[in-house]
């Protein structure tokens, strides 16, 4: 049971990093080196890295459900099989997903420069999986461009200098910029 917590957990946090690191992170990590170049590759085509790490925490969160379940039965009979569903719904939920996630999360850049070359390579044995669950959502995909507007580049210079990142001068001559045109 606790070996099946443990690889959900890891599947979740790399989930959450790579989905958490923005893309201009992913392309300034990119020139430093071989796994931020890898980590881009995963960012630049979102769709196969997260599909393969859902796919195997669904995967690793079932099989190890129907292993428990045996196990539990076997063991202590018909009538454990409730409570050690209960327990092992609780673990998963608590220590496979919430809490790997909010590590994740917090260590977001960390984790996925880590784990972006296994997920790359379960990316390459899952494509099988990945394709068919694509064709199966495709028509509930919205494809739109992303792009970022002066709004935004506007309210993030506010929003270094507030955090100490850019001095003041640095963010009135950003927006100095903008009233220009």
């Amino acid at each position: 049971i606790f070996f099946i917590v443990f690889l959900d957990a890891l599947v979740s946090a790399a989930e959450a990093a790579i989905y958490s690191v923005p893309l201009h992170k992913a392309q300034m990590f990119a020139t430093k080196g071989l796994l931020g170049k890898t980590l881009l590759k995963l960012k630049e085509s979102m769709e196969r890295p997260i599909t393969t790490l859902i796919a195997l925490s669904n995967f690793i969160t079932i099989a190890g459900s129907i292993f428990a379940g045996i196990m539990a039965v076997r063991y202590f009979g018909d009538e454990a099989m409730g409570v050690v569903s209960a327990m092992l719904t609780f673990l998963i939920m608590m220590f496979g997903e919430i809490i790997p996630k909010r590590l994740g999360e917090r260590y977001s850049e960390q984790v996925a420069l880590a784990s972006a070359p296994i997920v790359q390579f379960l990316s390459h044995i899952f494509v099988p999986v990945t394709w068919i669950i694509s064709k199966m959502t495709a028509p509930f995909m919205e494809k739109k461009e992303k792009t970022t507007s002066e709004e935004e580049i506007s309210f993030l210079a506010t929003l270094a200098e507030e955090e100490g990142a850019i001095e003041s001068g640095e963010n009135q001559l950003i927006q100095k910029v903008f009233r220009l045109n």
